[in-house]
């Protein structure tokens, strides 16, 4: 009887759930979350057992305008900085250099002479990241570097009508290192970075160079390799000379000449004629020396207010046996005193620190300034030194 009432009762069920009619299929309706629990909403808002991950709903209209409105400032952003990395930056520094002002006891305009110092370029090359030649990547490095500095010389120098643009040394990173169709095309670029002919006013002011230890190298290196200084000279001119500008005498010395051993007499020699003839001659006119390599101080010198690294103190190596100098931070304190001590200058300016230093050097005659670097050139910054 339990047997026939359980087949009876389980027909009826079944006979009933067959006659019911089946719902519209749901796609979203008896599915299961990510963790196999119901979900709260399905696709049209209502609250089904559950559903599946991909019936989330569409976002709202509020949640999409705050993340245009994102997207709008980070573009304005990105806008901004770039337009002041490839022009307010040079405009700023502009902006915050100025000539000096006149001395009210000067009787003319006509005395006072604006000078415009460069010191230390360095062009990139393959030796400086060390990466092959003629790769896309120094290709790439070289252009943006070149631009940064060609931009710097038009926005930052040439605004202030320099009557007189100076040139401290170092202008390839590897000069003395380059093949010479290398060295050329370094040069191209040289006189295209620093081109005076954008300076409308007056295209013609006189631009004067001197030697750096990363053009024709320390004696050791120039006494093996002569050849260096003959291209060195074939396109800047001498190593060693004088110029007048507004009854200032600049006195021009190849700084990496004057310390060395004897197998460089030549060009030791050559020099410090130069120096002892000009001192014995009678000009009456103020001396500004200038030189790559900076003058000896002490070391641990304070460099003033301006430098933002530590003091570099002294290194000079020699090669063995007399051979020359490898490396000198400064010149020696002979050599320095020897300097001064001949030329008598109001004014030393000198480059090689990639920094700013200035110093003051006691002599019999009085207190000389010295002027080591204003800033380095590949930073976006003030480059002129005004006299």
């Amino acid at each position: 009887p339990f047997s026939r009432h359980f087949l009876t009762k389980s027909s009826q069920f079944l006979s009933r759930t067959l006659e019911s009619p089946l719902p519209p299929r749901d796609p979203c309706r008896g599915l299961t979350g990510p963790e196999g629990g119901a979900l709260d909403l399905d696709c049209n808002g209502a609250a089904p057992p559950s559903r599946g991950p991909w019936c989330s709903k569409p976002p709202r209209r509020g949640t999409m305008q705050s993340a245009t409105r994102l997207t709008l400032l980070l573009c304005a952003a990105w806008v901004a900085a770039l337009l002041y990395g490839e022009m307010g930056a040079y405009w700023a520094a502009h902006l915050s250099c100025s000539w000096p002002s006149a001395s009210s006891s000067s009787p003319s305009p006509s005395n006072h002479v604006k000078v415009a110092v460069i010191a230390d370029p360095q062009l990139m090359d393959r030796t400086s990241l060390s990466l092959p030649p003629g790769s896309v990547a120094l290709q790439a490095a070289e252009f943006f570097t070149d631009l940064n500095m060609r931009r710097s010389f038009q926005s930052v120098v040439l605004p202030f009508k320099p009557d007189v643009v100076l040139f401290l040394g170092d202008y390839f990173d590897g000069g003395t290192y380059l093949s010479d169709e290398e060295w050329q095309d370094s040069l191209f670029r040289f006189k295209h970075i620093f081109s005076m002919s954008e300076q409308r006013t007056n295209p013609h002011v006189p631009i004067y160079y001197l030697s750096g230890n990363h053009d024709i190298g320390y004696s050791a290196f120039h006494s093996v390799h002569p050849e260096v200084i003959s291209r060195y000279e074939k396109e800047f001119g001498p190593r060693n000379f004088q110029f007048l500008s507004g009854k200032v005498d600049f006195v021009v010395v190849d700084a990496q000449t004057l310390d060395g051993g004897a197998t460089q007499s030549k060009e030791r020699s050559s020099s410090w004629e130069f120096i002892k003839t000009l001192s014995a001659g009678n000009e009456s006119n103020p001396k500004i020396l200038l030189t790559h390599i900076p003058l000896y101080r002490p070391d641990n010198t304070p460099c003033g207010p301006h430098r933002s690294s530590p003091a570099i103190n002294q290194r000079i190596y020699s090669a063995a046996m007399d051979q020359g100098i490898k490396y000198q931070n400064y010149l020696s304190k002979q050599t320095s005193d020897l300097l001064l001590g001949l030329l008598k200058p109001i004014l030393v300016l000198s480059g090689h620190d990639h920094d700013q230093c200035t110093v003051v050097h006691s002599t019999p005659f009085g207190p000389v300034m010295e002027v080591t670097k204003v800033l380095s050139y590949l930073v976006a910054a003030c480059t002129t030194r005004c006299i």
